[in-house]
């Protein structure tokens, strides 16, 4: 499915209290340890008993392979006050290592902007949508497989109008699954930038952009075989089909009863949308237990959403890349008793056909309110708090063949809510 951008203003928003606990706890990559997995049933069964640290550096668990030395994951994070990308990686050799990649250099970026989020295609190529006051568009890297670093595209910056001078105005950014395209929505609406597959340079397909008809696009995404592109402004959805050449066709607006989505995502069948609304209950308001799973017609056009009732308001949700399993990221501003309002990821056995969620297990060793899977789907990568760590991170967590959970408390520095993950190829 296309990977997601959203806006980090929002996810602050979601997870807000991450921030007062990191400052408390502090980021960094202090001595971690390693839990076994429990009996637990279901796709997040959680652990069993209490866990020992391994002496030496953080490990994740199922990750070992040839001895290398060179990242098997890369973690890349967008910090919009310094205008600098910091990178993460999890190394394949028997170790394990998770940790800050050594000698990297951040990109010369401009400083003070807002970013659109980030999304990594075919494993080689990176870009986020960047606006301030003095300049806007699309910084693209490409992305050494050895050594995780960073180099700018050939043209990069990639000028969209609707980026330009702008400050504190929601925009995302989509890439279709199969890396043909790069979508950026702002509020004058979608440009359309075509991927050069020989060297990741982009080309505008539409330089005057195809409006949406909602308000400012907090986050959008395509559809699991790359032919829909939806995007939501937190009250409705707008939805397009796109062709192979990147022409996209209004689709209208979702007539739904319940289209006030924070964030959707695609699965790789291309039958389903799922999305959240991110009601954790902020200002008295009854949080949202749910997730939304919305059938793709045979247009395109999304049918009203089924909801799946969850223990835990969920803040972000994910499909694994077999498209057996849904996990949720999770907050609850009403909890009195968690300083954090975060709350334990959960994991769903997700059924492609009838689009049904089932056997909702809460992961107790994990609280977050957003985390990505890298594109093999053996790792989410969460942003949030490790009940064995002593810091807030970025905490890696091995996904078992029956999407059972294996807990880590292998932890790195969090730089910001607004990040993307690659397996090197």
């Amino acid at each position: 499915m296309g990977e997601v951008g959203v806006m980090p203003g929002k996810i602050l928003l979601v997870a807000a209290s991450l921030v007062l606990a990191m400052a408390m706890a502090g980021c960094g990559t202090n001595g971690c340890s390693t839990a076994t997995p429990g009996s637990t049933g279901g796709p997040s069964g959680g652990a069993s008993g209490g866990s020992t640290p391994p002496g030496g550096g953080c490990s994740v668990p199922g990750t070992g392979g040839g001895g290398n030395n060179t990242q098997r994951a890369l973690v890349y994070f967008m910090d919009d006050d310094a205008g600098q990308i910091a990178a993460e990686g999890l190394n394949i050799n028997a170790a394990g290592t998770f940790a800050p990649v050594s000698n990297f250099v951040p990109p010369q970026m401009p400083s003070q902007v807002d970013d659109g989020g980030i999304v990594i295609v075919s494993h080689k190529y990176l870009y986020t949508p960047l606006s301030n006051a003095s300049t806007g568009g699309v910084y693209g890297f490409s992305i050494d497989a050895t050594t995780g670093a960073l180099s700018p595209l050939n043209g990069s910056p990639y000028p969209v109008a609707g980026l330009m001078n702008q400050i504190g105005v929601a925009f995302s950014i989509a890439a279709d699954p199969a890396g043909k395209f790069v979508f950026v929505a702002d509020a004058s609406g979608i440009t359309v930038l075509a991927v050069n597959p020989n060297d990741g340079s982009l080309t505008t397909l539409n330089p005057a952009a195809v409006s949406t008809g909602i308000g400012a696009p907090q986050q959008m995404s395509t559809d699991g075989l790359g032919k829909y592109l939806y995007v939501v402004d937190g009250l409705s959805i707008a939805q397009f089909s796109y062709d192979a050449s990147g022409n996209l066709t209004p689709l209208g607006l979702l007539s739904s009863s319940i289209t006030d989505m924070a964030m959707m995502t695609g699965e790789p069948s291309g039958k389903w949308m799922l999305g959240v609304r991110a009601v954790l209950g902020q200002g008295s308001v009854q949080p949202d237990k749910n997730v939304y799973v919305f059938a793709i017609g045979s247009t395109g056009a999304l049918t009203s959403a089924i909801p799946t009732s969850t223990p835990f308001p969920p803040a972000y949700v994910v499909v694994s890349p077999n498209d057996k399993f849904v996990y949720t990221f999770n907050e609850d501003d009403t909890d009195a008793t968690n300083p954090t309002f975060l709350q334990p990821i959960v994991g769903f056995t997700f059924n492609s056909s009838s689009g049904a969620l089932t056997n909702a297990t809460p992961f107790p060793d994990v609280l977050s309110a957003i985390g990505h899977i890298d594109q093999s789907g053996q790792v989410i990568f969460a942003a949030g708090q490790s009940s064995v760590a002593t810091a807030a991170g970025t905490i890696p967590i091995s996904i078992l063949s029956d999407g059972s959970l294996s807990a880590s408390s292998s932890h790195a520095g969090l730089p910001s809510f607004s990040f993307a993950v690659t397996d090197v190829p």
